[in-house]
Parts: structure tokens; C-alpha cells; sequence
């Protein structure tokens, strides 16, 4: 999957994994290597989430149902735990960075393609 900013029309990252099971949920980015430029994991539903047993920093943005940006953690450290955005439906984790170099702000729309909708 892709994701864009439809604020400033930039790519927020090529390929972005796609966490919707409970066990995928549950294991997200856990002792995983960090993520490379324009990768990411998509975590839904989530409304908070934590960085143990990770080595790395990442940048964390929370989603509403309409995919607007409704509040970014940058460069969450390894062994904390975010607060609960209690009307996030998703979660964008990102390498550390990317909220500011992209810019991610908050109020942003994204828009997600599959694959298919990539090559169409």
C-alpha cells in the first residue's frame, strides 16, 4: 500500500505493511530492524501503542476513520507507551523523520492506494 498527504500532495511512503489481525496488531514493529526510507506499518483499529522490545526510534501518527491526522508523535523512543487518541481508528508508524521531512501536520488528509490502484 502507498500513502500520500493530500495537503501537499507528497508521498509518505512507497510501501506500507498492512496490520489488521489481532496478531499482526499485537506484534507491529516488535523485534523487527527499522524501518528504510518510504516504508511503514499500518496498524487498524489502534488508538495507542507502545516500543518495547524495539531498538529504534519511529515516528508515530494517529488516524480518524477519514484518514485525517489527528495527532503525531515524533521520534517515539524505544520502551514508551503513547497516550490513547481516543478517536484514532489507525495508526501510521513511520521511520523517525518522516513527520518532519515529508511535513505531516496535524489536520492532513491521507490517501491510501493498494497495489492495484498503484499499477491502474
Amino acid at each position: 500500500m502507498k500513502v500520500t498527504n493530500l495537503a501537499n500532495g507528497k508521498t509518505v511512503a512507497e510501501k506500507v505493511s498492512v496490520a489488521k489481525s489481532f496478531l499482526k496488531r499485537a506484534k507491529g514493529l516488535l523485534f523487527s530492524p527499522p524501518l528504510k526510507e518510504n516504508r511503514g506499518l499500518w496498524i487498524e483499529p489502534c488508538n495507542a501503542v507502545h516500543t518495547f522490545f524495539m531498538s529504534y526510534d519511529i515516528d508515530v501518527i494517529f488516524l480518524s476513520e477519514n484518514c485525517e491526522v489527528l495527532h503525531i508523535i515524533e521520534s517515539m523512543k524505544p520502551w514508551k507507551i503513547s497516550k490513547i487518541v481516543p478517536e484514532s481508528k489507525a495508526v501510521l508508524e513511520l521511520p523517525a523523520g518522516t513527520a518532519k521531512r515529508i511535513p505531516i501536520n496535524i489536520g492532513d488528509r491521507f490517501r491510501l492506494l493498494s497495489e492495484d490502484e498503484q499499477t491502474n
